[in-house]
């Protein structure tokens, strides 16, 4: 099934992710990802968080293909992870797969940069849109890079 979904997956023009990219993307360190070829594809990446956080829930599939993922922003520690808020999410179709803010479909990295650059959560979270939770969830998702 494996190679269908991967050659599925390649038609549709779907990213690679660097072990770096990847690592941060799902908060755990590159060496607890094992590429194959240097890079991971969208379904490595979602394989890799299933094996590693074991919840599929924060997974979305179309027809028993993974489509999106929705990452931690922080790692999860104890209690019921799937409870955590899925503000943002890592979809091949949008942005070419860079994280986002899922109902603003504005980029992690640029929210975090009109942060670092001074501008308000509140101003942001106005401009863009959305919810002050997924303005701390994009902040939380930049600041706190996966361990070593």
């Amino acid at each position: 099934m494996r190679p269908a979904m991967t050659r599925t997956m390649d038609r549709r023009h779907i990213p690679n992710y660097s072990v770096s990219e990847a690592a941060r993307i799902l908060r755990v360190s590159r060496r607890a990802l094992r590429p194959r070829r240097g890079l991971l594809s969208f379904l490595d990446l979602v394989d890799a968080h299933i094996q590693i956080y074991a919840i599929r829930d924060r997974v979305e599939f179309e027809n028993g293909i993974a489509c999106r993922l929705f990452p931690f922003s922080r790692p999860p520690t104890g209690g019921d992870a799937s409870s955590m808020p899925q503000e943002i999410v890592v979809d091949p179709t949008r942005c070419f797969g860079s994280p986002i803010l899922d109902r603003a479909r504005v980029r992690v990295s640029v929210v975090a940069g009109r942060l670092l650059g001074g501008d308000a959560a509140e101003e942001l979270a106005e401009e863009f849109g959305c919810s002050m939770l997924a303005i701390e969830e994009a902040r939380d998702f930049s600041e706190n890079p996966p361990p070593g």
